[in-house]
Parts: structure tokens; C-alpha cells; sequence
């Protein structure tokens, strides 16, 4: 039985990720029946809004500048990571082989090289606890489709009249094959009505621990 399980937030601007999440998280605490239960929250662009928040002044704000702001430090720390990998291959330091297993990272196909992603998935879990971790920034087809190959990890899109995508592709991610093939839960987050996505996003959480064997 595993003891770390992911729980994989996606959703257009304004869809409610963090509202719903909130509401599960509260729901889960306050049902006693799930011993030593701990819960963490994790963004893969977490090292992104400590570089905006120390260098460019944002203080969690939503204008649409720093939504920019944070996109092409996306880019930039990806663009960075992959140049400098791809000269270690050509300074004679790595074999064909290994230089090939490199770019063959860096060309997108093993996402869990990511600089965001791996910092989130690749923290050893605590055997003494059932650890549920929520990542709540989920927004790339190559994140999505890292997730989608690991049975540890629950994936969840919230929709919402009124939220669409945008024009970054940070924000243009279709979710309809994942949930085509049964690997993505769509939840429906009313207008008005928070409570009831997250009855549903809690329920789809538990069915997903009981699946590992947690006490439910």
C-alpha cells in the first residue's frame, strides 16, 4: 500500500481550483475516521512566485501583469534548463548514449525532468503517515500526461460557466481525452453553488484512497 497520493487540480482562470480544493481539504479534516491523515499543498510554479515575489514586488495579485510575469518565467526557467543541459552533451563529458537519454529529456518526452515537475513528485514520502498532496497548478499537456502514466495520482478538471481558456499555453489544455479515457474527473463547479463541486471533489478523493487500501 502506498502511503503518498496525489491529488492533480487542472481548470481554466476563474474555474474555483483553489475554492473546491479548500472545501475538500476541510471536509476530509473534519471526518475523524482517516488516521494519520496528512495533507500538503504543492504548485510546480511555486519557485516561479518566489522569483516574482523577492525580485519583482507581486504579492499574490491576479492583475493580468503579473499572470504574464509568471508565464515567461515558465519559459525562461525551462529555456535555461534545457540549454544548459544540452551543452554538457556536446563538452565531451557524456557518452552518446547518455547524451541521447538527455535530450531525449529535454525534448519533452519524460516530463518528470522538469524543473517544476520533479521538485513536487520527486519528495520522499513520510512512512509514517498517509500523505495526500494537492497540486493545484496544473496547466501543461506534458504535466497532464506525466500524471495521467502514475496510479498514485488522482487527476481533477473543474469547470465553471464563464471560465475559458486563454492565450498562453499555460492555459489552452483540452482535458476531453483524459476524460475520454477514464484518467481525468470532471467536476462541474456551479455558479452560486460551491458546496456541491466539492461534495463531488471530495467523494472522487476518497474513492481514490480506498482504491490504494487507506482507511476510509
Amino acid at each position: 500500500m502506498t502511503r503518498r497520493l496525489f491529488i492533480a487540480i487542472g481548470g481554466y482562470k476563474g474555474a474555483g481550483k483553489n475554492t473546491l480544493t479548500n472545501a475538500a481539504v476541510f471536509n476530509l479534516f473534519k471526518d475523524e475516521t482517516i488516521p494519520g491523515l496528512t495533507i500538503r499543498r504543492e504548485m510546480f510554479a511555486a519557485p516561479l512566485k518566489e522569483i516574482a515575489a523577492q525580485h519583482f514586488g507581486w504579492q499574490g495579485s491576479k492583475d493580468p501583469f503579473y499572470r504574464a510575469l509568471l508565464q515567461l518565467l515558465g519559459d525562461d526557467l525551462r529555456s535555461l534548463a534545457y540549454r544548459a543541459l544540452k551543452k554538457a552533451t556536446t563538452s565531451g563529458g557524456l557518452s552518446q548514449e547518455e547524451a541521447a537519454d538527455v535530450l531525449r529529456k529535454l525534448s519533452g518526452t519524460d516530463a518528470s525532468f522538469d524543473p517544476l515537475i520533479g521538485r513536487v513528485l520527486n519528495t520522499p514520502a513520510d512512512p509514517s503517515t498517509h500523505t495526500l498532496t494537492f497540486i493545484t497548478d496544473c496547466r501543461m499537456d506534458d504535466e497532464f500526461a506525466l500524471l495521467a502514466s502514475r496510479p498514485d495520482t488522482l487527476i481533477v478538471w473543474i469547470d465553471r460557466e464563464g471560465a475559458e481558456p486563454g492565450d498562453h499555453i499555460t492555459e489552452q489544455f483540452d482535458p476531453a481525452p483524459l476524460a475520454a479515457a477514464g484518467r481525468l474527473r470532471w467536476i462541474n463547479n456551479v455558479n452560486g453553488h460551491p458546496e456541491l463541486g466539492a461534495e463531488n471533489l471530495t467523494s472522487a478523493i476518497r474513492a481514490h484512497m480506498q482504491r490504494h487500501g487507506w482507511p476510509v
